[in-house]
């Protein structure tokens, strides 16, 4: 054979040499990408694989905060639920492994309505006097503040006026608390606030459930609810859903909260609707202590304590003002849950879903 075509074998044979190993390397890389591309979908997968188990979580218990996680052969998964503060929502914020990849998923959950995002919630403009002392910072069922996760002190479609040596706390969107203070931040109020569709005109709106649902629970009496239509056939302390229905321009005045009886004092607590077709049944002069979710078309002049919230949804109070003496509204969202269970058990609701 001539040198030639010796050359000319050898560079065949190296040019094939290099094709092979070109290929070969294709090879490689396209099962390393379909490796990856299998460990990013089943990272993927496990993420929501956690957020699922979390959105369960917090189906079963509304108040549920945590964290879960879960290890298997080759990945896992991790969630941590937290309240979300100055909201009625709660975020999941889930991670999945699986081989070198991993994967993150943020849900945003509303746990109870919109509507209970501060310690009191109005229609009507509201104004505070005397020494009253609303408190939107978190309040648990032992009464003591949770950190950092509470709702605003006031919330109002319309203008608020602090007068008096009335106060105001609470926590902000960034979850910073601040203590009552005359000087308060005002990050802790929300004015002319706007809701899609409106604000409510009925307490069946507020939380979230059908027409009639809180009149047939009351007039059920189950756990023991209350349906009136005259303030002095309500039996304190009140349970369940208490639902009183004045006539025009009705009052029901100077309620006591707290039954007192042999020594012992038992409050009240659940839901209380005083409302009425017209939208002014007034509710005034609240003494005692009331825990969970108030609902009135006109709230008059608060001088016990209420834990959880107040929801005022009348056009125009006919008081001067929502407090004038010695009492206090404090932010509790374990208090307004365990007024809207039971009977009232909303679903959570999905409000985001991204990764």
């Amino acid at each position: 054979m001539g040198k030639a075509a010796i050359i000319l074998v050898l560079g065949m044979a190296v040019a094939m040499s290099f094709l092979t190993m070109g290929a070969q390397e294709r090879r490689n890389e396209a099962v390393a990408n379909a490796c990856q591309a299998y460990n990013i979908n089943e990272a993927r997968n496990l993420a929501h694989s956690g957020a699922n188990v979390a959105l369960n979580n917090i189906t079963t218990n509304h108040s549920y905060q945590g964290s879960i996680s879960a290890t298997f052969a080759d990945g896992s998964y991790s969630a941590t639920c937290s309240k979300m503060p100055a909201s009625s929502n709660s975020k999941i914020v889930a991670a999945g492994a699986y081989g070198q990849a991993a994967h993150t998923v943020q849900v945003v959950v509303e746990v109870y309505p919109k509507y209970f995002k501060s310690a009191i919630t109005a229609k009507p403009h509201v104004n505070t006097l005397g020494t009253l002392k609303v408190d939107g910072r978190d309040y648990d069922q032992n009464e003591n503040i949770i950190p950092n996760q509470g709702g605003l002190a006031i919330l109002s479609t319309q203008a608020i006026t602090r007068g008096g040596s009335s106060k105001y706390g609470g926590t902000n969107s960034l979850g910073q608390d601040f203590a009552p203070s005359t000087s308060f931040d005002p990050s802790l109020i929300e004015e002319n606030a706007q809701f899609d569709g409106g604000f409510p005109s009925s307490p069946d709106a507020v939380v979230g459930v059908d027409d009639g649902t809180l009149k047939a629970i009351a007039q059920s009496g189950i756990g023991g609810s209350q349906y009136a239509t005259d303030p002095n056939d309500i039996h304190i302390p009140l349970r369940g859903v208490t639902y009183l229905e004045l006539p025009n321009n009705g009052t029901w005045n100077a309620p006591n909260f707290t039954y007192c009886h042999c020594g012992f004092d038992y409050n009240s607590f659940g839901v209380l609707v005083v409302h009425n077709a017209n939208g002014n049944a007034r509710l005034k002069n609240i003494r005692g202590n009331f825990y969970g979710v108030i609902i009135a078309d006109d709230v008059d002049k608060i001088h016990g304590k209420v834990t959880g919230n107040i929801t005022v949804i009348g056009d125009s109070p006919r008081g001067n003002c929502i407090g004038n003496g010695t009492g206090e509204v404090h932010y509790s969202s374990y208090f307004i849950m365990q007024a809207l269970s039971g009977q009232l058990n909303n679903s959570p609701k999905i409000v985001s879903w991204w990764e």
